[in-house]
């Protein structure tokens, strides 16, 4: 169930069932299947979102006022050294940001993200918003529940080209210990993506997510390379990072490998297959069941010698 809505200032977002599919998303890059190959940019010289991360940051210990919804202009990080990622568990709500975080040398612009949420039983959302009105605001799963998921497209006027730059804000609580965390997207054509402003767009993968723990530790990923994304097989093959690739509980197919062929499909081309007993000819999907490393498809065992297991060959201490 996918619902969509357009944010206004000063009011809650409100998700309106979508009826059919809504064309004026075409611009949402992240809603292609295919296009996802990333462009070296230099990080100094041009915006870049490659090695971006999405962190979660306490703005205060102050409490949040039931009913308030405007609440971007108190997301004030600067510095992603000073994240606070710990909350009590003491059942009052407070505010967290959600804020893209580019590695020292870059700078981000974004337009366009798609992100999911996952948190314990005991977690409750208050209140939540997107920080730019006019923002097309797609929904997934029930958003906001945990395991569901959401897409925002920014208007040309919102745009924002910064190491930090703050997104969403999230009024949380919990009753005990727990913990909130950032992850991608349900939907696999979607997964985690930070869309660039530039035209055409282009995709760059999420490369951490952060959380928040109540009474006890959060974490907060580290801006820095590039995301690498290779082919997976879920529904069907699509370009993902291995962490978003076990995520939909699908076969990662290896670095390097592509959607080119339709590697998913029941009669793929076989290749050789590295397997502890020896090489064998199977599709990739069949090489991944089996933990195997793949040589490509079409290539026989006998042409491309298996790479060797970590550490063979070493002399005895």
């Amino acid at each position: 169930m996918i619902d969509f809505a357009r944010t206004v200032p000063g009011a809650r977002p409100v998700l309106h069932p979508r009826r059919g599919l809504l064309r004026g998303f075409s611009c949402l890059a992240m809603v292609a299947a295919t296009g996802l190959a990333s462009v070296s940019v230099g990080w100094a010289a041009v915006p870049s979102n490659a090695g971006g991360v999405l962190v979660l940051h306490v703005e205060s210990e102050v409490p949040y006022e039931y009913g308030t919804f405007d609440h971007c202009d108190d997301l004030v990080l600067s510095d992603s050294t000073q994240v606070v990622t710990r909350l009590p568990g003491d059942g009052i709500p407070r505010l967290v940001g959600v804020y893209a975080v580019f590695p020292p040398d870059s700078v981000g612009a974004i337009k366009a993200i798609s992100f999911g949420i996952r948190y314990s039983e005991g977690v409750r959302i208050v209140g939540q918003a997107a920080c730019n009105a006019g923002s097309i605001f797609i929904a997934m799963n029930k958003w906001p529940a945990s395991n569901g998921g959401m897409s925002v497209h920014f208007p040309v006027e919102a745009e924002r080209r910064a190491r930090v730059i703050p997104l969403y804000w999230f009024a949380l609580l919990s009753k005990g210990e727990g913990s909130f965390e950032l992850v991608p997207s349900p939907l696999a054509k979607l997964a985690g993506r930070f869309v660039t402003v530039e035209v055409p767009s282009r995709q760059e993968a999420i490369a951490g997510y952060g959380r928040i723990g109540f009474d006890s530790d959060g974490f907060v990923p580290t801006p820095g390379a590039r995301a690498v994304l290779a082919a997976c097989c879920v529904d069907q093959c699509w370009l993902l990072t291995k962490q978003e690739c076990e995520q939909y509980r699908g076969y990662f197919l290896g670095i390097g490998m592509t959607c080119v062929n339709s590697p998913c499909r029941e009669d793929a081309y076989l290749g050789g297959c590295c397997l502890p007993e020896g090489c064998e000819m199977l599709t990739l999907v069949d090489c991944a069941r089996g933990g195997g490393t793949p040589l490509g498809e079409g290539v026989r065992c006998d042409s491309l010698p298996c790479p060797k297991p970590m550490g063979a060959g070493a002399p005895p201490k």
